[in-house]
């Protein structure tokens, strides 16, 4: 997950091989949605992330967790303002069978 907290811009990527390939992903997601000092917020593998946003915009907090819950939570803990900052992304990479 690649955030520029200046612009709010954001980009994600999912079900990627390799980290690299997941961080190029986000980092070109987020340029494309107007972001110009994009950065890797969060990277994570078998759990969830989310981002959350103040609703008067800038100000975002990120986080990942074992579970949506918790990832949510620690999301809007990051955001530093829990009453007013709002969920605007989460999702959970799908498990990797290990044999």
């Amino acid at each position: 997950m690649a955030l520029d907290a200046s612009t709010g811009s954001a980009g994600v990527s999912t079900d990627m091989k390799t980290q690299a390939e997941a961080k190029r992903e986000a980092l070109d997601q987020c340029r494309e949605n107007r972001g110009q000092a994009c950065a890797i917020s969060v990277a994570y593998r078998n759990q969830c992330a989310a981002v959350a946003q103040r609703s008067t915009g800038g100000v975002m907090g990120s986080a990942s967790g074992p579970t949506l819950e918790v990832a949510k939570a620690a999301a809007k803990e990051e955001c530093g303002d829990t009453a007013s900052c709002q969920i605007v992304y989460s999702a959970c990479s799908l498990a990797e069978r290990v044999d």
